[in-house]
Order: structure tokens, then sequence, then C-alpha cells
């Protein structure tokens, strides 16, 4: 078994009370759930055991992580094994006294916003009708007031053609007061959403398979990558295997053989994901980073910021 990662991916929930207009949550025929205490608890003890080189634990999804009743109890147990812990969330279903908790257990805290208004926040993310834009940037606030050596604030952007006009003004407003933005042309979800058209020359991988964070989807099933967000490119169950049997196992072993030998087309979201593109397109689509140089940035994960290795741009169909 080998990984040069030191992240793991841990999607608590598949349970969203937004409806962002840009988001593949619509095509997910995965069940909508949240883990269990006893399956969360086995995950990272397992990785506590196999792989203790793992340093980060992000918890992430297609859901939202406070959606969990639990979230805090669970919080805590990662926190308790990994030295760092980064989470991505609305902030819609944290109530402010629970905003210090918050922020006493990550070390990093990722939050998507894609208005500087009441009108464009609801356009856009669509969400229950108790949600305000004015609750979430008052949260948003306080974790910056509350941020320091031990915790990192973050926030991110899709620019959309529903907010493309209060781009200027979001990034006047924040890129002082969180530690970095981020804003980015909204990318496909291989088959659930398409926003970038994929173009005649690829790279002949990712670099996710070799090199990428582990992925454990809510079930405890692990699959290769985030951006394959119902789940089809499974390579094992952590319900009923260990780490070493999935990261060392055939499915796993396939798939990176594909990519590395050029062949990755031969695997049917990767034909088809443009997380695939050269890396000068998806430079196209940053509109604005403040925490590195955008040429630097997009050869990073947007957690762990783990490098991911690429091969030069071929025409589509090299290599097959």
């Amino acid at each position: 078994m080998t990984t040069p990662t030191r992240e793991i991916r841990i999607e608590t929930s598949t349970v969203c009370n937004y409806r962002c207009v840009m988001c593949a949550h619509p095509s997910l025929t995965r069940r909508r759930e949240v883990m269990s205490d006893e399956l969360f608890a086995r995950i990272i003890e397992m990785a506590r055991v196999e792989l203790p080189r793992l340093e980060l634990c992000t918890v992430s999804g297609f859901g939202e992580l406070a959606a969990d009743p639990r979230w805090q109890h669970k919080l805590a147990l990662a926190r308790s094994v990994f030295h760092r812990l980064h989470l991505v969330t609305n902030l819609s279903l944290v109530r402010d006294e629970e905003v210090e908790t918050l922020a006493s257990l990550a070390t990093e805290v990722r939050v998507s916003l894609y208005a500087v208004s009441e009108e464009t926040y609801q356009r856009v993310h669509r969400p229950p009708a108790a949600c305000t834009y004015q609750d979430i940037t008052e949260r948003i606030l306080r974790l910056a007031q509350l941020r320091g050596d031990g915790l990192v604030v973050g926030l991110t952007c899709c620019e959309l053609e529903q907010n493309r006009d209060e781009i200027p003004r979001l990034i006047e407003q924040w890129r002082d007061v969180v530690d970095y933005l981020e804003v980015w042309r909204p990318h496909n979800w291989v088959d659930g959403q398409q926003y970038r058209a994929i173009g005649n020359e690829r790279i002949a991988t990712c670099g996710r398979p070799a090199a990428g964070p582990i992925q454990v989807q809510v079930d405890g099933t692990v699959n290769v990558c985030c951006f394959d967000f119902d789940g089809e490119m499974l390579i094992g169950d952590l319900r009923n295997q260990t780490f070493a049997e999935i990261l060392g196992g055939p499915e796993l072993r396939r798939i990176r053989e594909l990519h590395a030998l050029g062949r990755a087309d031969e695997l049917r979201l990767c034909a088809i994901c443009d997380q695939r593109e050269p890396p000068e397109h998806k430079l196209a689509q940053m509109v604005y980073c403040s925490r590195s140089p955008a040429t630097e940035r997009v050869h990073h994960t947007s957690s762990g910021m783990e490098l991911l290795p690429d091969q030069p741009a071929r025409e589509r169909g090299d290599g097959r």
C-alpha cells in the first residue's frame, strides 16, 4: 500500500439545505443521509492505526456538514487524531452560539459565499426561508475575529451569470477580512453539471489517482476523487475492508495504471472530466486568488494545498 497524500476527506453528510444553481446535487442518486457516529469512529480509528502519516482531515462532501446534528462530536473526535482539521461549510446551519465551538475545533474553515446582497444570495444559493445573507456574513465576521495561529478562515466563490456584477464588490469587501479569498468560474461535475467546454488537448492525468486525497463517502465507500460526486468509480468499502486492502487493491491499481499510461479516456468519467485540462486552461477559469500566485494555485488541491503531479498536454486519443 502506497499513497503520498497526507490528507483524508470524509463526507459526513449528503444532506444539504441549499439548492445552489451551479451544483449537481439534484443529480445525486446516492442516498441523502448522515454518517453514523459508529462508522465515523471506525474510519478515524482505522486511519490512526493504518495511516499515521496522515496529518489533515477534511470534513466535506456532497452535503452540508452541519446538517449532521452530531457534527460537533465528530469534529472533536477527528481533531483528537489529526493535527489539522479542514471544514467546508455554508455556515447556515451553524447557530450563532456555535461559531466559537466551530472555531475551537477546526484549524481551517472554508466558507462558500457567492453574493454581497440578500437578493443575489437568495437567487444563487436558494436557501430555506430562514437563512439570510446577513446571518451568514455576521458568522463569517465572527470567525474572522477568532482566527489566529490556530485557525485559518477562507472564502470561496463561483462567478456566475447571476452574481457576475457583484464579484468586484465581493473581492473588495472580503479580501482583507479573511485569510484567503478565491473566485473561480464554475467547474463541471463530470456528467452532473457542465460549465467548461472540454478541449482537444488533455493532460494524461489529473494526478489524483496517484497522489490525491483519500476520499471517503458518507456510507463508508471510497472513491477516487471528489469530482465523482455520485460515487461511480468506487475502489473499496471501509465497512468491510481495511485501508491497506483498498489502497493496494485491484480497482485503484487499474485506475492508476490507465492514468500513468495516458489511457485515462478508457475510464468513462475521466474521459469527460475538466480536471484533465492543461493548467493554462484552468488558469483561465480563475478570477481572483489571494493566497498564492494563480499559476501555482492551479497545480494544488483546494483543501490540503497538496501538489498534484500532471503530464504535458497531449491530443485527445494519444497513448490509448
